[in-house]
């Protein structure tokens, strides 16, 4: 199974529409669709998968598993960016405290997109 298949079962399992998933992102709703259809340059990668995850309140264990079937290494505490991710994680802490966290760290943010 491929990390866009598995999102979407996330995705019907939580009950969360691509355009919820959209807002509670912070992606425009068209890059996001751009995104789940897995055409053209926009392309899932390790953050946007962590960033989706995050906002389904997947366990640690979903999003490694969703990262591996995407082709990307599992979060790693010993990374710098993936052990503030985690421990993000464990502490229940939203999407703005991830990035004020990351943002403290000098880390690349989570959401790194423009749109």
């Amino acid at each position: 199974m491929n990390a866009l298949f598995m999102l979407e079962d996330f995705l019907r399992i939580k009950g969360v529409t691509k355009y919820k998933l959209a807002q509670l992102s912070g992606m425009e709703p068209n890059y996001c669709y751009r995104l789940l259809s897995g055409r053209g340059a926009n392309k899932l990668d390790k953050k946007k998968l962590v960033l989706f995850g995050m906002v389904l309140e997947l366990t640690e264990k979903e999003i490694n598993d969703m990262l591996k079937a995407g082709g990307f290494k599992e979060l790693y505490s010993k990374d710098e960016w993936d052990g503030v991710i985690i421990w993000c994680m464990k502490n229940k802490k939203s999407i703005d405290e991830v990035e004020m966290e990351l943002h403290a760290n000098h880390l690349e943010p989570l959401r790194t997109f423009l749109l």
